[in-house]
């Protein structure tokens, strides 16, 4: 019977410390310390300084408002990155060993567990690979499962599962559904939205105070339009790019934008520097290195058919050995039906029958007020 008791208390205790290390938080471990520190070292940070002493003190004002807006950036595109990131981090910084900020460290730099410079490989032990679908759609989804999912769609619901500013999450019966980035990110877009509101009510500059009043609203609704027309139009000695721009975390399809922030101040005298450069535009037109330009629906090259505002309607050109092409527009987002659009593929056909063909029509036809 004492034998008994004893066995039966060996086995409470062993239960006990075996539940007492499941639920203790375990430190993340690097997977080679020494590489890390060899990593970390390849960054070097610099503080960016800019003279603000020219802004009136209303727009100082704004700019530390729009700055802290910008910082939600932050945390909001960790979330995107990776469904694990969060509780990662929480556990990295539970961890105040020198092992242990030194992981946190590159974890920031990096935005997740794994090292961008090196072909995403993990520097974490017990992570898993980069997931191509980011967390942006379900851990557990697969190509065949989505596209399947999007054949069933009405049209307006296709352009949603496919759009930029939606994610994909499975509802209780664990079917797909659409979320709006507005719902989805809305613990950070509505503190970001009420920072910019108040910024634009402190700025001088008619264009800032637009563009933060309207990206405020577009936070709100989830539809970019008319801030992104805003943007465009913008013209502050402040210039401000926040929000879901660029799709390349999307890794499985490259449907859904990723949350970025950019604060700058505008220098005229340096921007004056570089007008020379326009003396060689003509130099461009000569060669027919210039193999695209926006146009209107008619083909026309106009004002107003110039997002950009690049001079000449400039979208695209070539080098001189024309083996080298680069071009403002994505057409790579407009090359599926999936996508809402297959524009995009027959502009790549055009410029590859440009380049091996030669331009239709000579470049000297554009205005000269283009």
């Amino acid at each position: 019977m004492k034998l008994a008791k004893q066995i039966f208390s060996l086995t409470l205790i062993t239960a006990f410390l075996a539940a007492t290390s499941v639920g203790r938080m375990q430190k993340p471990k690097a997977s080679d310390p020494g590489a890390l520190a060899k990593k970390i070292r390849r960054f070097s940070p610099t503080v960016l300084m800019a003279n603000t002493s020219r802004l009136s003190v209303k727009d100082r004002q704004a700019l530390q408002k729009i700055i802290a807006a910008a910082k939600y950036m932050d945390p909001l595109f960790l979330r995107q990155v990776w469904s694990g990131n969060e509780s990662l981090r929480q556990r990295l910084e539970a961890d105040r060993t020198p092992a242990g900020r030194m992981l946190l460290k590159y974890f920031l730099i990096n935005d997740g567990p794994w090292s961008r410079l090196d072909e995403n490989e993990a520097f974490i032990d017990d992570v898993p690979k980069k997931p191509a679908h980011a967390n942006y759609y379900p851990d557990d989804i697969t190509k065949e499962e989505f596209n399947a999912w999007v054949e069933t769609l009405p049209a307006a619901e296709k352009v949603k599962a496919t759009g930029y500013f939606y994610t994909i999450r499975r509802d209780a019966n664990r079917k797909l559904m659409t979320v709006p980035y507005n719902q989805e990110y809305h613990e950070f877009l509505e503190p970001a939205a009420k920072l910019l509101r108040e910024a634009a009510a402190l700025t001088t500059n008619a264009t800032l105070r637009d563009f933060l009043n309207k990206r405020a609203a577009a936070f709100a609704s989830n539809d970019y339009y008319d801030s992104d027309v805003a943007w465009m139009d913008l013209d502050a000695p402040i210039d401000v790019t926040i929000g879901p721009y660029e799709t390349y975390e999307d890794e499985l399809f490259g449907y859904k934008a990723a949350f970025e922030a950019y604060v700058t101040m505008r220098d005229d005298a340096e921007t004056a520097k570089l007008k020379k450069f326009s003396q060689y535009l003509q130099e461009l037109e000569d060669n027919r290195q210039i193999v695209l330009r926006y146009v209107d629906s008619a083909g026309r090259t106009t004002e107003a058919a110039n997002p950009n505002g690049s001079l000449r309607n400039i979208a695209g050109i070539v080098n001189a050995r024309r083996n080298v092409f680069g071009l403002m527009p994505h057409p790579e987002h407009a090359c599926e039906a999936l996508c809402g659009g297959v524009d995009g593929a027959s502009l790549f056909r055009s410029v590859r029958a440009t380049l091996t063909e030669g331009l239709p029509t000579p470049a000297a036809s554009v205005p000269p007020g283009l």
